[in-house]
């Protein structure tokens, strides 16, 4: 999402940097306020993943060229009013405004009868008087500076000042000066010490790590940007991506009164486009980073919640060619489990079929309730592949199983299966087994039960199965579901319906789609899709047939891809990120078929970008506060429970239960059984006291999905109601999310 998409303005609430104030110019007296505005497109402040012009592929936070950054706004809410005397706004100056951090006071300034309005502001790290011949020294970031008021003339209002050594030009008041490590002084006023005073020497307000800038715009009535002669400078500098509106009003040839002050920063590198990397800020990505106006502030980008090759946040599914005429998927289940099974075959330019060359893959129920005794749709031969789920609405934490139908025993009457992720099944079926809809049993997969009807006919035994555990076998599909809650859905539109008993899974097009979903609920907002606003994210990958009998994989670019990019190094890789965090690499293989992988995250992928204001101490102003902006921080190490040596040494935050996390068995007491204090659906947040002063923060459920319910909650704790030393978390989805205090029950 632009910046813009996520917050469009920035005020005194979001950075203190931005805290407003109040003004009395002598001729009244008003509040101001400012903003950081930003806009919602996708080339002004968007993180995408790309090939920047440097021709390096990866995440950056993207800024088309000449395409705004920031607006910035001072707005005086009754209007800073003035006096027009001699072509000044003599009650304008010297006065001080809190802005982007800093203090600043105003040393010039000009208007003219055509509509012109100069503004010269003076701030700095340092603000301090010194008296003609006194010296004093001054730490800017670690760096001593020793400053001496060598001269202060009487005559001409000017200074001279020596800084390490260095003396600079003479100066006047609004006038800045450069040394020679970049830091710049400027003079806020000068005091002369007049004739016939007894004490005292001449005086000069200055201020150290200076930042001077000047506002123009040409036509002040109109409120608009880019009328002719709107300029900024900052320092010496022109900034040439700059653009100034300020807004005043006359009420006669003598007063003004000025609604706003507006700055507007356009993009801009070295090479035009500006691309940011993770760890760096747009400040160092400009041509002009000067026209950020203060060197406190920077927009920051710190790479994804969830990096492309994080592996223990991604589950990876795989279209792995073998050969040229067959591919096979690998996939993670929501339970964990590791699958590779037959995917897709056209062997020797033969049959194309779901499965392998002799084995069959089936995903969707032939049979409905009224057909239910017709033969033909027992469609599940002997070895053949069938997917199964345990619920039969697909979402997160549903659990996907593929089976295959392994041998049968008539005289036992068992049927016996084998998960192709380990182990076997055993199932004892009831019934006429040479007539149809008669003989049926009930296989028990991940603590589900699905209905499997058996036929013979004289020859072969065959199967029809409840595949999604909805009570009937009545054209339901079951879908793939990966770990981390999307789903692979196959095309069952594409086989060939089934005539007789036992047939084989033919594709009748000439490609096998199947798409990657993410459900629109799995968003944190569900305004994700690009072209269409809410909805799920459905990416395309299909396995065709080639012109010379061989098969190839492909994904299909989408509005839901951010880019898809060929690797500059290397043109036989393809790699793209989905809206959601998906990530997918397509590799060209030298010779056969195409790879397609792809890497699932656990949850929604972020990008982390943040608006930093650092902390500024304001000196020479009336308040003397100290402003400190809440900045993104790390929260210490992340280690592995078998790497806690001592739980009492440290205070910890603890993720998961105490059936897989020692350190949550021994805060926890050591519990037997271990998952005696959980329930399905719920997750506890409880704070322990761990001993020498320290706490541990267990946060834990039933399951994984559970467990990432609660993760969310400490992670967003700002959104819930967290009070007390424990609360119970419970949902249905990482959407779906309700905190409560715990019930207390009575132990007799």
């Amino acid at each position: 999402e632009p910046l813009g998409a996520v917050k469009t303005t920035l005020g005194e609430s979001d950075l203190d940097m931005l805290k407003g104030g109040e003004i009395n110019t002598g001729k009244g007296s008003t509040a101001y306020k400012q903003y950081l505005s930003f806009n919602d497109t996708p080339t002004q402040g968007e993180v995408q993943w790309t090939v920047n012009d440097d021709d390096v592929e990866g995440d950056f936070l993207y800024w088309a060229e000449d395409n705004m950054v920031v607006e910035y706004k001072v707005e005086f809410t009754e209007g800073l009013q003035s006096d027009i005397v001699s072509g000044t706004l003599e009650d304008l100056e010297d006065e001080e405004l809190f802005m982007l951090g800093s203090v600043y006071s105003i040393v010039d300034t000009a208007i003219t009868l055509n509509g012109a309005l100069t503004l010269d502001l003076i701030g700095g790290d340092v603000t301090d008087t010194l008296e003609e011949g006194q010296t004093k020294t001054y730490t800017i970031e670690g760096k001593d500076y020793e400053v001496t008021a060598l001269i202060i003339s009487d005559t001409k209002n000017t200074v001279l000042l020596k800084v390490n050594g260095e003396v600079t030009s003479q100066l006047s008041e609004g006038d800045t000066d450069k040394l020679n490590d970049g830091t710049e002084i400027g003079i806020r006023t000068i005091i002369p010490n007049e004739a016939g005073e007894t004490t005292g020497g001449d005086l000069v307000e200055f201020y150290l790590g200076a930042n001077k800038l000047r506002l123009r715009d040409g036509n002040y009535t109109d409120g608009v940007f880019s009328s002719s002669g709107n300029k900024i400078e900052v320092g010496d500098e022109n900034i040439e991506q700059g653009d100034v509106n300020i807004k005043g009003t006359t009420s006669s040839s003598t007063e003004i009164s000025i609604s706003y002050l507006k700055y507007r920063l356009s993009a801009e590198s070295v090479d035009g486009n500006v691309w940011v990397p993770p760890g760096e800020g747009i400040r160092e990505n400009l041509k002009e980073p000067q026209g950020m106006l203060s060197p406190i502030w920077d927009i920051m980008y710190e790479g994804l919640t969830i990096a492309p090759d994080d592996t223990d946040h991604r589950s990876e599914i795989v279209l792995n060619p073998h050969g040229d005429d067959r591919y096979y998927l690998e996939f993670t289940n929501e339970a964990g489990a590791s699958y590779n099974i037959p995917f897709v075959d056209y062997k020797n330019g033969g049959t194309f079929k779901y499965g392998s060359d002799d084995k069959d893959l089936w995903f969707y129920e032939y049979n409905n309730v009224s057909a239910q005794l017709n033969a033909p749709n027992y469609v599940i031969g002997r070895k053949d592949y069938f997917v199964v789920m345990d619920k039969a609405a697909v979402d997160q934490g549903v659990v996907s199983n593929v089976l295959q139908f392994s041998n049968i025993d008539a005289t036992e009457r068992r049927v016996t299966f084998t998960d192709e992720a380990g182990g076997t099944i055993d199932m004892i079926y009831d019934g006429t087994t040479t007539t149809a809809g008669s003989a049926s049993g009930e296989l028990t997969v991940s603590g589900t039960t699905h209905t499997v009807y058996v036929y013979y006919d004289g020859t072969n035994y065959f199967l029809d199965v409840d595949l999604n555990a909805d009570g009937d076998v009545n054209r339901d599909q079951a879908h793939l579901v990966v770990n981390g809650g999307g789903y692979l859905n196959l095309d069952p539109h594409s086989m060939i319906t089934p005539g007789v008993a036992g047939p084989s899974a033919t594709i009748s097009h000439q490609s096998a789609n199947f798409t990657l979903v993410t459900q629109a609920d799995m968003f944190d907002e569900n305004s994700h899709n690009r072209t269409s606003g809410a909805g799920d994210e459905v990416l395309y990958f299909t396995v065709r047939k080639t012109t010379d009998s061989k098969l190839d994989a492909d994904t299909i670019e989408s509005a839901q891809f951010i880019n898809y990019e060929e690797d500059d190094s290397n043109e036989d890789l393809q790699r793209g990120m989905s809206l959601y965090g998906v990530y997918v690499e397509e590799k060209n293989q030298d010779s056969g078929a195409d790879k397609v992988t792809m890497w699932y995250p656990d949850e929604q992928v972020s990008a982390l970008v943040y608006v930093s204001g650092g902390e500024t101490s304001v000196s020479g102003g009336s308040s003397g506060d100290t402003y400190r902006d809440v900045v993104a921080i790390d929260v210490g190490a992340a280690v592995l429970d078998s790497e806690v040596r001592d739980v009492e040494a440290q205070n910890l935050i603890v993720v998961g239960g105490p059936c897989a996390n020692t350190v949550a068995m021994e805060i926890m007491g050591n519990p037997s059984p271990c998952g005696k204090d959980f329930t399905e659906g719920e997750a506890m947040i409880k704070l322990y006291q761990t001993g020498g002063g320290n706490v541990a923060l267990l946060v834990a459920g039933y399951n994984a999905l559970d467990t990432r319910r609660a993760t969310r909650v400490v992670a967003q704790y700002q959104r819930y109601d967290l009070s007390g030393t424990e609360v119970v978390v419970t949902g249905t989805s990482l959407s779906d999310i309700s905190v409560e205090a715990p019930v207390m029950v009575d132990e007799e």
